[in-house]
């Protein structure tokens, strides 16, 4: 698969595009202009090819520009560039093999399973689990597949998840001719792009076992928390009206009322006893 970093002002301490080099993964760097693609270059944090799209700042635009360099029903990779690790579930491989996909992890006993969660991969290895994810997608209809964003062991104790974030940090995605990144979603995209994939396909993926770790909220790209909290604030007004039936307003601790948004549950008992019968296997 293609796999694309989006690079913004990082020029200097972008992380992600080195640790692909690597471990020899070939892939793209996407910035804005020739002069970014220039300090880019100059700035030695990177390790591949490096495109300048020519579009306005944004996300969603650049987002777009790299599922226009994938042919129609071709799968590709998304990461951010801030990346420092991945790790996955220990013995990943073996229990795809015994067909498990639950580790029994609850509030009670998961101090049991820590040391466990976190086993660190490379980022070629990362690219295996990218393929078997949209894999998994393909199975059930699904053209977006994300990884987790939370460690807790309690909040991974499934291995599949259904139409919940698919987290922007990494992605595999499925090209489909027309179908676009909408821009009103700024900071949050993922959220966007993974209620547009539900409200398309009626599904969603995320690998549970698998956890991209990022240097979240550093300088660069979007900054701070601070530094975004009034396109954050926009944007979740802007989602919870374009997908009211997949987005609510939700309160979160420590975060200013409005800023935060989460997904309704929009699949019945059934319907995941399906697709997880579908994905026993992956």
């Amino acid at each position: 698969m293609r796999v694309f970093v989006f690079g913004y002002d990082r020029f200097e301490n972008m992380t992600t595009s080195l640790l692909l080099a690597g471990d020899g993964v070939e892939h793209t760097v996407l910035c804005h202009s020739d002069e970014d693609r220039a300090k880019f270059l100059a700035g030695g944090a990177v390790g591949g090819e490096v495109v300048a799209t020519g579009l306005e700042r944004g996300l969603a635009g650049q987002r777009n520009a790299a599922l226009d360099m994938l042919g129609d029903g071709e799968w590709g990779v998304f990461l951010v560039d801030d990346l420092v690790s991945v790790s996955e579930v220990s013995g990943y491989d073996e229990r795809r093999r015994t067909r498990t996909t639950e580790l029994g992890i609850n509030m009670d006993n998961q101090a049991a399973f820590k040391n466990g969660m976190e086993s660190p991969i490379s980022w070629d290895r990362f690219m295996v689990r990218c393929a078997e994810t949209a894999d998994a997608c393909d199975a059930i209809g699904a053209r977006l597949g994300g990884f987790c964003g939370i460690a807790n062991p309690p909040w991974r104790d499934r291995k599949w998840k259904f139409n919940g974030l698919a987290d922007g940090r990494a992605w595999v995605v499925k090209q489909e001719p027309g179908f676009r990144v909408e821009a009103g979603a700024g900071c949050i995209d993922d959220f966007g792009w993974t209620a547009q994939q539900i409200e398309r396909h009626g599904v969603a993926v995320v690998n549970q076992w698998v956890l991209p770790t990022a240097q979240r909220y550093k300088p660069g790209g979007y900054g701070s928390i601070d530094d975004r909290l009034v396109e954050k604030l926009a944007a979740v007004k802007y989602l919870t009206a374009r997908h009211p039936g997949l987005l609510r307003v939700a309160a979160k601790k420590n975060e200013p009322a409005g800023s935060h948004v989460q997904f309704r549950r929009t699949l019945s008992r059934g319907q995941l006893d399906r697709a997880r019968r579908v994905l026993s296997s992956k």
